[in-house]
């Protein structure tokens, strides 16, 4: 292995080690003390962040050399001690889902940026589609959108390749002429040059003929190249253009579709909670517990819906039956519908009776429906996507740091250089950088 620095390398792990039993001891006693019995300088600082340029340079190496499972042994894997010194390289990583217990689909770049898909394989096969710009998923799973220059195309059945059965195929020209044909008074998505590049979130039904289009622009549902605009709504419109806003445009945008497809949840920085039916008809507003909403999902069985609002890095998250939103809309909800106060939520998934939720602050926490704290992991970045795997025990994880992580949940044994209450173990990790002609495994 001569990539490899054992000096570097044995500081690195000796730090890594007493660094998360540093800071594990910290958020236990916190937890179960209380944090006002916790001194904050019992924290010692991260010494990895010197060694930052040399461990990278080791990790480029490896994998030249192709020594993968070497350097998870000699290197173990952190994202924190990273950032400082390649900030200008780093993006986000969402937009994941599971092709199979083994493969995962994501892209690489934030919504402002021009981005494109991998897929990845756990046993190290990484494939770049340039051509294609987003991948959304049905919640059953089966179906897929992938967006491109041409249009939007539904299939089931997807494979590595990003081939499967073709269900349908939307043309940019008549997706657009359709949104023209609403007579908004102001610019949406209708007038984008290049609308493949303005969306943040692609959700598709599960025949593949329905879509729920998001982006800045517009929320809008799609079907048989009719479309509706769900968000922002005609009566903001109207004040918006009496006020001469001249586009519309969403901050923290975000939408989510039920199990059963029989509901749309959605916001944006400036509105309520908002829940429509799959026709796109308003059916329920719930006031918000914080500031700025941006992020919603629904329960397994599809009885609750979960809204995240923040306000600065701090967010609360609600948990509000949609039969009692449905029956008094507006809904306020009450204390006992906070199931979690503390993080600002990018991502989110299900896991069995387990709510997903990843932070600002580069923490999973997850949560149940009655509020319980069931296990948080830390991974050094804001999250930014998350995904379960068919059998419920991986979870992919994308990050603004650039990362991807593959982590084995509720392994029989603890991590010594993992922050966290549970007993996870990352199988595979893979850095997605600007500049990079392809991403770097570690």
């Amino acid at each position: 292995m001569t990539w490899l620095n054992e000096l570097v390398a044995m500081r690195w792990r000796q730090e890594g080690e007493r660094y998360a039993k540093n800071v594990n001891e910290f958020v236990r006693k916190g937890l179960t003390e209380g944090w006002d019995a916790v001194d904050e300088g019992a924290l010692q600082e991260d010494g990895r962040r010197e060694l930052a340029e040399q461990v990278f340079g080791m990790v480029a190496a490896a994998n030249e050399a192709g020594d993968i499972e070497q350097l998870r042994s000699a290197l173990p894997p952190a994202t924190w001690p990273l950032l400082g010194a390649f900030e200008d390289r780093i993006q986000a990583v969402k937009s994941l889902f599971f092709i199979d217990e083994h493969t995962i689909v994501f892209r690489a770049g934030a919504t402002w940026e021009a981005g494109c898909i991998y897929v990845g394989s756990e046993e190290g096969d990484t494939r770049q589609f340039e051509h294609i710009t987003l991948v959304g998923r049905s919640p059953n799973c089966e179906t897929y959108a992938l967006v491109d220059e041409e249009g939007i195309r539904t299939l089931r059945g997807i494979h590595n390749d990003l081939t499967g059965e073709l269900l349908h195929s939307f043309s940019w020209n008549d997706i657009l002429d359709s949104i023209k044909s609403l007579g908004c008074p102001m610019q949406s998505l209708a007038d984008a040059e290049q609308p493949h590049e303005q969306l943040t979130e692609i959700i598709p039904f599960a025949d593949g003929k329905k879509l729920i289009v998001v982006s800045n622009l517009g929320i809008y549902l799609i079907e048989a190249g009719v479309a509706k605009l769900l968000h922002p709504s005609a009566e903001e419109i109207e004040d918006w253009s009496s006020d001469d806003v001249e586009a519309i445009w969403l901050d923290m945008v975000h939408a989510a579709l039920s199990h059963d497809e029989k509901h749309i949840a959605l916001g944006s920085q400036g509105s309520s909670h908002l829940l429509y039916d799959a026709e796109g008809n308003l059916k329920a507003e719930i006031y918000p517990e914080s500031s700025y909403p941006h992020c919603c999902l629904f329960s397994g069985d599809d009885e609750r819906i979960l809204f995240n609002s923040c306000h600065f890095y701090n967010g609360i998250t609600l948990s509000a039956s949609i039969q009692e939103a449905l029956a008094s809309s507006p809904l306020e909800a009450g204390e006992e519908d906070i199931i979690e106060d503390g993080a600002r939520v990018y991502a989110a998934a299900v896991r069995g009776d387990e709510m997903i939720l990843g932070d600002a602050y580069g923490y999973l926490r997850t949560v149940r429906l009655d509020g319980a704290l069931s296990w948080q992991h830390f991974l050094g970045s804001t999250i930014s996507g998350i995904t379960v795997s068919p059998s419920g025990k991986r979870l992919a994880v994308g990050s603004y740091g650039g990362m991807l992580h593959l982590l084995d949940l509720d392994t029989d044994e603890r991590d010594p250089y993992a922050i966290g209450t549970a007993a996870h173990r990352e199988l595979a990790r893979w850095i997605v950088w600007k500049g990079l002609e392809q991403p770097l495994q570690w």
